[in-house]
């Protein structure tokens, strides 16, 4: 595959991931704005998304960026996640210090191609195939 031809196929999830003032679920929704509610909570679902939503004091509706509730790394980075699940393209997920598990491959499989590179072994114990890069 030629990837600078396909750059639409294509998706980085930084470590610092741009949040948009506005709300969890709509900050999801960003990544395809036509996505049906349905497809939104799930791939908030596997993102591990509403694992911290919830304990918000208004779940996914709750306010985010600015001046509103600040997200830690990890919770930006399961947004970026979830934007890109949404989108139904390739992930490129960058590693990093902070251990951030990535259990979804038996919710992906079969649906989405998934490249991590990471830091900790931690991170891709669980995967179908490693690449060790020196």
């Amino acid at each position: 595959m030629n990837l600078a031809g396909n750059n639409s196929l294509l998706n980085e999830i930084f470590y610092d991931t741009f949040i948009f003032e506005d709300t969890i679920y709509n900050n999801i929704r960003f990544g395809r704005m036509d996505a049906r509610e349905a497809e939104i909570w799930a791939v908030a679902d596997v993102a591990k998304v509403i694992d911290f939503a919830w304990n918000m004091s208004k779940g996914m509706q709750t306010m985010i960026g600015g001046k509103h509730v600040l997200l830690t790394a990890s919770q930006k980075l399961r947004i970026g996640l979830a934007r890109t699940l949404l989108r139904q393209t390739a992930v490129k997920y960058p590693g990093n210090d902070e251990p951030v598990p990535f259990p979804y491959g038996q919710q992906l499989a079969g649906k989405n191609a998934v490249m991590i590179m990471a830091s900790e072994l931690a991170m891709i114990k669980n995967e179908d195939l490693v690449l060790v890069l020196d």
